[in-house]
């Protein structure tokens, strides 16, 4: 099968990046098939029209320093190639159960809105070998409602892809924990919807689930 062609924004990524943090950076280590392989990084091509591109990269051990993480967090947040980026970290006592808690997350993950590209324009990076307690003294316990945000934006791709599955186990799992019970039903019976509405200032995403 031809290998899908890496999208623009994603290079430019990958190339500032490896230029301010390359030398922090380590080998990645999975073992999964078709993972394309680009300097410290791995990725995996997205599949269908809503879907992302998936990058993994690792930190070298004693890299994983406070300082380290925060200027990694302004770089990707202020990325000019994206829009909304943001971490995907929960605080909130309600979702204790997912990896993404500060009480259990080991890895530093983001996810952005790349404009500039038509088809797949959703990014998730994980950046793994970072560890709970340099990530609790970088974020504290702050709170992020994008994190709502973003779980109500991937559940709406995972739709859009017709991968109800998925989609019905992040609503579950991920949205629903964080929306007033009171919304559950209107959520449950139509999410297209309800994350429409609930996304207004997400406007570009929006337009192209739409």
């Amino acid at each position: 099968m031809r290998r899908r062609a890496i999208a623009p924004t994603v290079s430019e990524f990958i190339e500032f990046f490896e230029n301010r943090f390359g030398a922090i950076l380590g080998r990645t280590r999975t073992k999964r098939k078709n993972v394309i392989r680009i300097l410290h990084f791995e990725m995996f091509a997205p599949k269908k029209r809503y879907s992302d591109w998936d990058l993994e990269c690792r930190l070298k051990p004693g890299a994983a320093t406070i300082r380290n993480v925060k200027a990694i967090d302004r770089f990707v947040t202020r990325f000019s190639g994206f829009a909304y980026a943001k971490r995907f970290l929960t605080f909130s006592k309600k979702n204790r159960h997912l990896w993404q808690h500060i009480d259990r997350i080991k890895w530093l993950q983001f996810m952005a809105f790349m404009p500039e590209e038509k088809s797949a324009p959703f990014f998730d990076l994980h950046i793994n070998g970072v560890g709970r307690r340099v990530l609790k003294g970088a974020y504290g316990k702050k709170r992020n409602p994008q994190f709502l945000e973003w779980a109500m934006l991937t559940s709406w791709r995972k739709l859009k892809n017709n991968d109800r599955k998925w989609a019905k186990i992040l609503i579950r799992r991920y949205v629903l924990p964080s929306v007033p019970g009171r919304l559950h039903k209107k959520a449950l019976a139509d999410p297209a919807r309800f994350f429409g509405s609930r996304l207004k200032k997400y406007e570009l995403a929006r337009k192209f689930l739409k």
